[in-house]
């Protein structure tokens, strides 16, 4: 990408490049001095990780921890940062943000953002303390640290099944009890939710951690509000049917359900066996007993 072939989907660098040179006039007026080439990169990085959620193709903004120079600066010294003030960041924000909304507002790779900040480096370098550092770059690469997914109400995951498929749940919530998986019945070939989800939403709701998720073993493939509708906002856990404990509410004949609210009712025997209750239900799952044991789980759920 270059200023006489630019790519239709990505801003124009000169955007960003008069946003780059507020960022030099705010260190300026802080440090006494132009800054070097890695403490302006050390700033943009804090700006650029300001971008709208969905600026990035492949990423997300929060990723984003570095700006590395190729080939590497001589001068290396960050120091100076400590003592500034917010001027340089904000403006650093403000030159990432404006120069985004110059443009479709496409989502862009980290690769197309990486070329405009280089290009974007070639117009204010001659204003850097170490110009001869900026002309003779040839490359800016992003430093990304990738973060932990979390998963919303709405998703759907892909937990795979050990025989090149995948079971997919909704995310339902999170409360006191731990994360809400509502269970969908079938097996499917890739991660990709299909059309006909809905239909195939059970209305079963069980607890688990979220490890899984965070790691990246079960994947976030979409986002879903009717598959969500078909399960209760607030599930419950189910008690088995014990003796009366002094100063606990009474479990009712055939068990309990309780929501993470404190609602708690008696379950009917139908509900009792069709739950399990006296087998293999349990409250909360860890993520790996729950990988192998969903098919089992959906099995009455499946005819």
């Amino acid at each position: 990408m270059n200023a006489t072939s630019p790519d239709a989907r990505v801003p124009p660098a000169p955007v960003l490049a008069e946003g780059f040179r507020e960022v030099l006039d705010a260190f300026e007026e802080d440090a006494g001095r132009a800054p070097h080439l890695v403490e302006l990169l050390e700033i943009l990085r804090e700006g650029s990780r300001t971008l709208p959620d969905d600026a990035l193709a492949d990423a997300h903004p929060d990723e984003i921890v570095g700006f590395v120079e190729r080939p590497r600066a001589r001068a290396r010294n960050t120091d100076v940062l400590a003592g500034l003030n917010d001027g340089p960041y904000v403006a650093a924000a403000a030159a990432f943000n404006h120069w985004w909304q110059s443009g479709p507002g496409m989502p862009i790779t980290l690769v197309d953002l990486a070329a405009v900040v280089h290009e974007a480096l070639r117009y204010v370098g001659p204003a850097l303390l170490d110009s001869s550092e900026a002309a003779r770059l040839t490359a800016i690469t992003p430093k990304r640290r990738r973060a932990k997914a979390r998963a919303r109400i709405g998703d759907i995951i892909a937990v795979p099944t050990g025989n090149h498929d995948y079971h997919l749940v909704v995310f339902v919530c999170r409360n006191r009890f731990g994360a809400a998986f509502g269970l969908i019945c079938g097996r499917y070939p890739v991660r990709n939710p299909t059309a006909s989800l809905a239909a195939a939403a059970t209305g079963i709701v069980r607890y688990c951690d979220e490890e899984a998720i965070s790691t990246g073993r079960w994947r976030i493939v979409g986002q879903d509000s009717q598959v969500l509708s078909c399960f209760p906002a607030d599930p419950e856990i189910y008690h088995r049917p014990e003796p009366p404990i002094a100063g606990l509410p009474a479990v009712g004949e055939f068990g309990s359900g309780e929501t993470a609210s404190g609602h708690l009712r008696g379950l009917t025997a139908a509900e009792a066996l069709a739950i399990d209750l006296a087998g293999s239900y349990e409250q909360v799952y860890l993520h790996e007993h729950f990988e192998r044991t969903l098919a089992e789980i959906l099995v009455p759920h499946s005819g």
